[in-house]
């Protein structure tokens, strides 16, 4: 009687991770020649943002992966196990998916200055299951579910400057500006900056700085490259 061939076997679950491997790492190789070689415009910064993003969820996205060929090869006693491996890890698989979810948060980096329970600090750096945060009882670790469950509170960041509008008079289109404004580390571009078309034949920027920048020095920077601006929306 013939035997019916298995598809899923433990060299395919070896092949399977290789080649999880080495798109993990053709994507970080990209992510680096982005930020070392690639043109500094708009489109670039948002690449290298969206790029971060895939890499902070490829590994649970490929560790899944994974645990799926591994069911495949034997249902019953491989589900057995990840059941198993489940319930004595289920609240480190938790708190791991909560720090997931914490760092996507576009408004907690590094240097964030958080209240969490009795403890203020700053971040110092982020952990597989948790952070470090530099309080005035020295460095605390904190794990990623404790923060969600007791909740925090953001005293400060690196982003939390106020959104600002000027007014630009030019013969230069939207992205000929926002290509300009790259060359300049005025902007804080986790907030990228907008531009829409305003009345009196005149653009809208809309934008928010990085801390010790001004608006003054904006100002300055896009005159100095023939763009006249405008603090309301009256031509000049």
């Amino acid at each position: 009687m013939n035997t019916i061939p298995q598809l899923n076997t433990w060299r395919s679950l070896f092949w399977l991770l290789i080649v999880l491997v080495i798109f993990y790492w053709c994507i970080k190789l990209l992510l680096y020649s982005l930020e070392k070689f690639a043109n500094r415009n708009l489109y670039n910064k948002q690449l290298i943002l969206f790029f971060k993003k895939v890499i902070l969820f490829f590994t649970p996205m490929a560790t899944l992966i994974l645990l799926l060929d591994f069911v495949s090869i034997n249902y019953i006693a491989h589900s057995i196990v990840l059941v198993i491996i489940g319930v004595f890890a289920f609240s480190q698989i938790k708190n791991y998916v909560n720090g997931l979810f914490l760092k996507s948060n576009p408004l907690i980096s590094n240097g964030s200055t958080l209240q969490i329970g009795d403890y203020t600090g700053e971040i110092k750096s982020f952990l597989p299951l948790g952070l470090k945060l530099v309080t005035e009882q020295g460095i605390q670790f904190v794990n990623y579910t404790t923060i969600t469950t007791s909740g925090f509170a953001i005293k400060s960041n690196k982003t939390s400057l106020l959104r600002q509008v000027l007014y630009l008079n030019t013969e230069q289109t939207p992205d000929q500006i926002l290509d300009l404004l790259f060359d300049n580390p005025i902007l804080n571009y986790n907030h990228p900056p907008v531009i829409n078309k305003a009345d009196n034949n005149q653009l809208k920027l809309q934008y928010t700085t990085e801390n010790g920048a001004s608006r003054k020095e904006l100002i300055t920077f896009l005159e100095d490259n023939s763009v006249q601006t405008n603090l309301n929306n009256n031509s000049k």
